[in-house]
């Protein structure tokens, strides 16, 4: 038996994908990942992210080409 899956070459947007991924989860370990953003102006504002989850946003664009849909 023989089986043979994947790509021969890793497609370019593939590549750039895990390392876009990559490095959101090293600059995360630097900050708080739920923080969204802050402002500091006389006083704080802070806005939280809350039950986000998945690939980021950019990650997501490059690999929707690749993705298969179908019904099990």
């Amino acid at each position: 038996m023989r089986y043979t899956a994947g790509y021969v070459a890793l497609p370019a947007a593939v590549a750039e994908a895990c390392c876009l991924w990559a490095a959101e989860f090293f600059y995360a370990a630097t900050r708080d990942p739920a923080l969204a953003s802050q402002a500091v102006v006389g006083s704080v504002a802070q806005t939280w992210r809350v039950g986000e989850s998945g690939p980021p946003p950019r990650v997501r664009v490059l690999l929707e080409p690749f993705r298969r849909r179908g019904v099990a």
